[in-house]
């Protein structure tokens, strides 16, 4: 979807965000590469409903 592209914050925060999740799957952190995980896609869920309100879909 666009809207991630477009965010200049999402990609940056994206890469770190799978550096992190491949440094805890080199190293068997299992809690780790849940969390990381996790809050991948809570980042991602957060920016598609900030996007959602910016076009008025959600009132």
């Amino acid at each position: 979807m666009h809207f991630y592209s477009d965010d200049r914050s999402w990609g940056t925060d994206a890469v770190a965000s799978h550096e992190r999740l491949l440094q805890a799957l080199r190293t068997g952190d299992v809690e780790a590469a849940g969390r990381e995980t996790r809050e991948h896609f809570t980042d991602g869920a957060h920016r598609l409903v900030e996007h959602l309100d910016d076009l008025g879909v959600r009132s």
